[in-house]
């Protein structure tokens, strides 16, 4: 009888411990699926992040000219050098991350980096715009407002002068008209009183233009 019965206690025992095991494999189980969960949810809040870093940083003036410079060369550049693009690059409106139109950095900045596969993209990312960012005459006034104040009383009287200028709705502005009657002629003079106030705030102006006649 006592045999029979440790033989009872053996088997219920053996069920007991089963039924422990299992229990605890489920368990371990549950664990996973919650940290299965976790990682999930922080690698889409990585791409998330590195969405926002590829389209949500602020541009700075330091990046755009170190693109543009590269990226417009020769027949295409857009300043004369990268001081004149630093200072020039101060008068432009920040704007918003991802802008591709209107008179900002922002939109100078998408367009630069455009630049770097094509270079149409060249005068939209410069100081004129192009009619793309912001007309020639918003690019032309941002730059007088900021670095030749005093040949504009608002900049509302610049951008109505500047719609007479030979050129005003010209595309394709790049650094080499720098003299003849003309609003591009003014642009590479107004970006380069951005340094060079004194000199060349008088070839930037409307009328009389010392350079550009």
């Amino acid at each position: 009888m006592l045999r029979g019965m440790r033989g009872t206690y053996s088997i219920w025992g053996a069920v007991v411990s089963i039924g422990l095991l299992l229990a605890a494999g489920s368990g371990c189980g549950d664990d996973g699926g919650d940290s299965g969960g976790s990682s999930s949810t922080g690698g889409a809040a990585g791409a998330g992040g590195g969405g926002g870093s590829g389209g949500g940083a602020p541009a700075t003036c330091s990046a755009y000219c170190t693109t543009i410079m590269a990226a417009c060369t020769g027949d295409a550049a857009q300043y004369g050098d990268n001081d004149s693009c630093l200072a020039s690059c101060s008068s432009f409106p920040l704007g918003a991350p991802g802008d591709q139109k209107d008179n900002s950095l922002e939109c100078r900045a998408y367009h630069a980096n455009a630049a770097k596969s094509g270079a149409t993209h060249c005068p939209h990312a410069g100081p004129a715009g192009d009619g793309v960012c912001g007309t020639n005459c918003d690019g032309y006034c941002s730059l007088m407002m900021k670095h030749c104040s005093g040949a504009y009383p608002s900049a509302g009287d610049c951008v109505t002068a500047c719609a007479n200028i030979t050129g005003a709705s010209e595309k394709g502005f790049d650094t080499g008209t720098t003299t003849g009657d003309s609003l591009f002629c003014r642009i590479y003079h107004a970006t380069a009183a951005s340094v060079d106030p004194t000199t060349h705030c008088n070839h930037a102006k409307l009328n009389p233009s010392s350079a550009c006649l």
